[in-house]
């Protein structure tokens, strides 16, 4: 586990599965050419932070084939909507054609609004997911089978292996649990990106009108490009009332606290020992009347959002892609679709059927 020079790293980075079963001859010029070089590495830590760089790479640059029956152009477009599928833990998990649960950030990533957002942000703040990774197995690297679970996705084809060798490494772990972890990695990360949360609030509640208790979610897969494997589209397409029973000062003045970090319009009601119940539904009754709830960001009449079965809200939202953002017309969008075992969308329904979507995700 001690730091090495560059000469060094090389010759230990030849000799590790990750790369000599993938005939990759690692040297200075190779990791200046990735944008991986520096003075000094970690051994191993630093080996796993390159693989996925690696990994990053050689997917831009691989030549496409053209599949049989589909054009160039709807090839490349097909290409693109796998790739933002393979991300999915939760979707590949349960097979391809019947996906019973489906992450909100899959969703989005069909959106071309949220992937100008996310690009934009990423270079404002200069994230590279994979180098900061490297840098967070760097930085804990006695504890690399648990960066591995909290860093990486399970659906990746690399996740046994580098979970195998961060099993190796692993000789002497730290005396902490992974929760202990989790917070140190998310005080690390607030501390690189102090302002991020707020630049996502902006974005993700008051824009598209999400609940802000999403954010945390967001803001692992803006800065390493992870999916939680029980990350949920439809408990992360609502939020459910909370109630606090507050029976000291100490008590009020932490629930304060809580809710500024957190904050998000909302509405509080106070209910005392002598306060009738029935003007609690009263007042409710007059608040929903005034329609005060309509005027709160994240509000959608009814949140069908969350209602729409998975494998419906996906392929809408493929189909919005095909059209939207890859410019496809609907006989080529379908061609797609059809490719990709999706209900096709008639001609005449088209137009109904993507203003549908942008009003459901407040496009």
């Amino acid at each position: 586990m001690n730091l090495v020079d560059l000469t060094t790293f090389c010759i230990e980075a030849n000799k590790s599965p990750l790369f000599s079963k993938r005939n990759i001859q690692v040297s200075s010029k190779f990791l200046e050419d990735i944008g991986f070089i520096r003075k000094e590495y970690f051994i191993p830590n630093d080996l796993l932070g390159l693989s996925n760089l690696i990994k990053e790479k050689k997917k831009s640059s691989e030549k496409t084939k053209i599949e049989k029956g589909l054009s160039r152009k709807e090839t490349l477009a097909k290409k693109e909507v796998l790739s933002i599928l393979a991300i999915d833990f939760g979707y590949i998990s349960k097979g391809f054609k019947h996906p019973k649960e489906l992450s909100l950030i899959t969703i989005l990533r069909f959106i071309p609004k949220f992937n100008k957002w996310l690009s934009g942000i990423r270079k404002k703040y200069e994230i590279k997911p994979n180098l900061i990774k490297a840098e967070i197995y760097s930085h804990f690297r006695e504890n690399a089978v648990y960066i591995v679970e909290i860093l990486e996705n399970e659906s990746s084809s690399n996740y046994d292996l580098v979970f195998a060798i961060a099993n190796e490494i692993t000789k002497n772990p730290a005396n902490k649990n992974k929760q202990e972890l989790i917070k140190e990695i998310d005080t690390f990360l607030n501390d690189k990106y102090p302002k991020l949360k707020e630049e996502i609030y902006k974005f993700f509640v008051i824009e598209l009108g999400f609940p802000s208790s999403y954010i945390p979610n967001l803001k692992k897969f803006i800065l390493l490009n992870k999916i939680e494997f029980d990350d949920s589209f439809d408990t992360s397409s609502r939020r459910s009332a909370r109630a606090s029973v507050i029976q000291t000062k100490q008590r009020c003045i932490q629930l304060g606290e809580d809710k500024l970090k957190n904050f998000e319009p909302h509405i509080s009601i106070d209910i005392y020992g002598a306060t009738d119940i029935t003007d609690i539904r009263n007042l409710i009754k007059e608040l929903s009347g005034a329609g005060v709830i309509k005027k709160f960001p994240s509000y959608k009449s009814k949140m069908g959002i969350s209602r729409i079965d998975p494998k419906t809200i996906l392929s809408e939202a493929v189909y919005f892609f095909l059209i939207t953002d890859k410019n496809l017309t609907n006989k080529e969008a379908n061609k797609v679709m059809k490719s990709l075992k999706f209900k096709e969308i008639p001609a005449n329904i088209s137009s109904r059927e993507i203003a549908r979507f942008k009003k459901l995700l407040n496009l």
